[in-house]
């Protein structure tokens, strides 16, 4: 699924959305089997390196930075709105106003 994603996309397969307070950073993402969930950076790093193959680990940091962009958002209803989605379902067939989400 993941390659193709990429395809259509031109090179990412999967987004997330990072909110940043303080010295604290939460992620919101959609994933398969889970729906749209929030957990700390710190799970979710952690998460990801059991997924890595072992060749791959030393790229996390890399990673996590090549791709970050920074943007200005009214952070107060990006927040409320991102926990309104928490636990809905994903979605596996990327069909529009079907009520599921994927991580895009």
């Amino acid at each position: 699924m993941g390659s193709a994603i990429e395809q259509s996309t031109g090179k990412y397969t999967h987004v997330a959305i990072v909110v940043c307070e303080g010295d604290s950073a939460m992620i919101y993402e959609a994933v398969p089997d889970k729906g749209v969930i929030c957990r700390t950076f710190d799970i979710f790093a952690a998460e990801l390196m059991e997924e890595l193959d072992p060749e791959n680990k030393g790229c996390f940091g890399d990673f996590a930075s090549m791709y970050r962009m920074e943007v200005e958002y009214d952070t107060i209803g990006l927040i409320s709105r991102l926990n309104q989605r928490l636990g809905q379902e994903y979605d596996e067939a990327f069909l529009p106003d079907n009520g599921k989400l994927y991580c895009s």
